[in-house]
């Protein structure tokens, strides 16, 4: 009898078991197809972006192009004017964007962009600014492939993923090149009297900043 309930006893936890066992498995086996499932979604939902992407500049090539020709203007002749503008506006343009570029690159060369960020290193490192993130915050505000350049040593050096990294690729979007950008668009239109836009450009790029810092902390 004792026995008997024994063998009895053996059969019905093998038997729970194996079907805990089956239960695991048919978890991960959805949890497997969920994952897939979600995957597959955005796979899908990147391939209609890029699409997109890839057909806004012929629509809106061909949408100029056939709005010229329903209110009957010469569309060839006025692309030949406004290349000729645009030319100007680069000529114009140009020995500000020369200067700008040879500032940055004498600053980086010379070793005095690493000085000076080790020296407010302990400042910036109190609010949750990284020495690394320093020199991509400050050549941001003149030139936007150097500070492309530099986040890119970031990922290189600290990843993607890390905070360093995060921090730098939410900093890019949330800030703006002030003097690449104020040069040349007042130059441009031929504003010599800037009046608060310095003032007010310096603070957004501080707001960045200060959100880039928080967002980054939030999601690490």
């Amino acid at each position: 009898m004792l026995m008997r309930l024994f063998f009895t006893l053996l059969f019905v936890s093998e038997r729970k078991q194996i079907a805990f066992m089956a239960d695991e498995k048919s978890l991960a086996r959805i949890s497997r197809r969920h994952f897939a499932t979600s995957r597959s979604e955005m796979e899908n939902s990147m391939k209609v972006i890029l699409y997109l992407s890839d057909m806004m500049i012929p629509f809106v090539v061909f949408y100029i192009v056939g709005i010229g020709i329903v209110q009957k203007n010469k569309v060839y002749d006025d692309f030949i004017e406004g290349a000729k503008d645009g030319l100007k506006t680069v000529v114009g343009v140009m020995p500000t964007m020369v200067g700008l570029m040879i500032g940055v690159g004498v600053l980086s060369s010379s070793g005095f962009l690493n000085f000076f960020t080790k020296q407010i290193a302990k400042v910036t490192l109190k609010i949750g600014l990284p020495s690394a993130v320093v020199p991509a915050m400050i050549v941001r505000m003149f030139s936007s492939s150097a500070a492309t350049g530099l986040v890119l040593d970031v990922f290189k050096q600290f990843g993607t993923d890390s905070y360093e990294g995060l921090l730098s690729s939410i900093m890019m979007s949330s800030t703006e090149t002030i003097f690449y950008t104020m040069s040349v668009y007042f130059m441009t239109a031929k504003v010599t009297k800037t009046r608060w836009t310095l003032a007010g450009a310096l603070i957004s790029t501080l707001a960045g900043i200060i959100a880039s810092v928080i967002m980054t902390k939030m999601m690490i």
